[in-house]
């Protein structure tokens, strides 16, 4: 839980620091919440107990991604 407050922290902090700078923090809200969601999953992948999900976890740090495919998440 101290984990995910720190990085949903870190998160709150670069779009506060995007505010002050004049940026419109609201013009893409959906994919900043997709964003966490999918860095969640992925590092609970490396967490979990399961060896194949950690290898897969792995290998798509390495994937190239587009935006698209980046803010696409399967429910």
């Amino acid at each position: 839980m101290t984990q995910v407050l720190s990085e949903d922290t870190a998160l709150v902090l670069g779009q506060q620091d995007r505010l002050k700078r004049g940026a419109n923090t609201w013009e893409n809200p959906v994919s900043y919440d997709k964003l966490g969601v999918r860095y969640r999953r992925w590092r609970n992948s490396l967490d979990s107990g399961d060896e194949v999900e950690k290898v897969e976890a792995l290998r798509a740090v390495k994937k190239r991604m587009t935006a698209g495919e980046l803010f696409h998440i399967e429910e």
